[in-house]
């Protein structure tokens, strides 16, 4: 197991890459200690630079923890497969790695929070869910 922590409290709200990818940064816990997005390494654009920073290590813990505490759920095992089959697989991890795109990290994350905090009301008609089937 992990020493990963779910962040709960965290509202994600974005309108752009940056914004976006400054939110998966928060989600994993990353290591921002050597990251500046506004200073430039050997001229590279900030989002290149974004790239080569990015802390792989914290993504695949914190996709891991996600991954081990949703894969029994029912749920979560319909949004998981309707996601890989929009990249012609039938893989869960495919589906959480899609999940975790520009166009669904916001509406799935509501998902995971309603499920961890409420599981007893995370169902058909909950409205995170929801929310989420309209998306994909």
């Amino acid at each position: 197991m992990t020493d990963f922590v779910y962040p709960l409290d965290l509202e994600i709200s974005y309108t752009n890459n940056a914004e976006y990818r400054e939110f998966v940064r928060k989600l994993f816990k990353m290591k921002t200690e050597n990251y500046n997005p506004t200073s430039q390494m050997d001229g590279l654009d900030p989002e290149s630079k974004d790239e080569l920073e990015y802390d792989d290590a914290a993504t695949t813990k914190g996709l891991d923890w996600i991954y081990n505490q949703i894969k029994d759920n029912e749920l979560f095992q319909h949004i998981l497969a309707k996601a890989a089959a929009k990249y012609l697989s039938e893989d869960p991890g495919i589906g959480l790695s899609v999940m975790m795109c520009y166009e669904y990290l916001d509406v799935f994350h509501e998902c995971i929070k309603s499920f961890l905090t409420t599981p007893e009301e995370f169902n058909e008609t909950n409205m995170a869910y929801l929310n989420l089937l309209v998306k994909l």
